[in-house]
This record gives structure tokens, sequence and C-alpha cells, in this order.
């Protein structure tokens, strides 16, 4: 089974619907993704994609860590980073070449899915093409938007 649609924006819709409001809809998605089985040449597409930055901004905290779970033990690397090959979706926020899910909700300041990504084993020490840690990130994000949820983040990553 190819799964590049993975890789793509259609990930994004997958977990929407995995998440719908319908039940039967919601249960006909999860169980799609849970009988998913990917090869490695898929896996090594859903790497280059950094695919587990589609998968933390799931609303469902349990969806969020069966589906990271799931792909690390899929041979997922947790601290998969974009690259030029796949560059920033349009659904996504822009990337810059190197970040990982962590840099993302480091940014976001999404706590939850920061202390998921840690305790998965994200890498907190990663750096982006342009040198910035996920560390760096919070603490401008805390600078600029002066929110409490950053002070959070910025424990964890420290």
């Amino acid at each position: 089974m190819n799964l590049h649609w993975l890789a793509t924006t259609d990930i994004v819709y997958l977990i929407a619907c995995a998440e719908a409001q319908n039940q039967p809809k919601q249960w006909n998605c999860r169980m799609g993704l849970r009988y998913v089985r990917p090869t490695a040449q898929d896996m090594q597409e859903l790497n280059l994609a950094a695919w587990p930055a589609f998968i933390t901004p799931t609303s469902d905290p349990e969806l969020r860590e069966a589906l990271l779970t799931r792909f690390i033990d899929r041979g997922g690397n947790i601290n998969a980073t974009n690259t030029a090959k796949y560059p920033a979706y349009q659904t996504a926020p822009p990337m810059i070449n190197g970040m990982t899910a962590l840099h993302m909700d480091a940014l976001a300041g999404n706590v939850e899915a920061v202390k998921l990504l840690l305790r998965l084993g994200a890498d907190k020490t990663m750096r982006t093409s342009t040198g910035d840690r996920a560390l760096d990130y919070a603490l401008r994000a805390k600078a600029k938007y002066n929110e409490p949820k950053y002070d959070e983040v910025i424990r964890l990553l420290q």
C-alpha cells in the first residue's frame, strides 16, 4: 500500500475525520488509521514530511498519543524534520527546514503536545537549519505574546 497521500495535506483531512462529531464516520476513520500497514518506503516518506507535526494539533489527547505511538512503532522518527523535498503545506503553518513537531508545538505553546513528544523521546536539543532549538521558539513566543502557557513549555524544554 502506497501511503504517499499520508505525507500530503490529506493527513489533515484524515485526522479531522477521526475526530468527527458523526460517530459512524469517526469510528470508520479511526479503524482505518488502526489497520494501515505502512511499508518501509511509506515510513521514509512520512519521516521526510515531518509527519508527527500533523498529529500533535489533534484535539483528542488519546487519539494524538495513539497516532504518535503507532508512528513510532512502525519505524517513524519522533524527531523527523521537514525537508526541502516536502516544503510547507498549504494547510500547515510555514516551516523552516529542520523544524520538528517539538519546535512547532513549542512555538504554538501546546503544553500537552510538548509533554507527550518529550515522553516519547523527542530531542529538545535538536536545532533547525537556522540554529534554533524548540526552547528558542518558546522564549521568543513568550516575549511576543506574554501568554502563561509558554512558561510551562519553557520549563519543560530547559
